[in-house]
């Protein structure tokens, strides 16, 4: 029985050497996965923060476009004023033509 007794124990403490082993494996897998999973977090508040730069920049580059769009506008406007102003101004030149065509010098 002592020999049997012995192989048991043996046995036992074969097993709860693996079980130990075992447990050290689970824990740097456990270990590896919380610094994967840390990684990822911190890459995920990169990504968000990337993200709010990108925003800004397209709503102050929303905001040129606005700018450019009401000067664009303005100068439309302006060229439309200069273009009846410029025909005005060539309707006078003929009257005036023909105002001036009427008098004759004598010589």
């Amino acid at each position: 029985m002592t020999e049997e007794s012995s192989a048991r124990s043996a046995s036992t403490r074969e097993t709860f050497v693996r079980i130990g082993e075992a447990v050290q494996l689970v824990q740097a897998s456990s270990d590896q996965i919380a610094s994967s999973v840390q990684e990822i977090a911190d890459g995920a508040g990169q990504t968000k923060q990337a993200l709010g730069d990108i925003a800004a920049v397209a709503e102050e580059s929303s905001a040129g476009a606005e700018e450019v769009s009401a000067s664009t506008e303005q100068t439309s406007a302006s060229t439309e004023e200069i273009a009846a102003s410029a025909q005005q101004l060539a309707h006078t030149a003929e009257e005036l033509q023909n105002v001036v065509s009427q008098f004759k010098l004598a010589a």
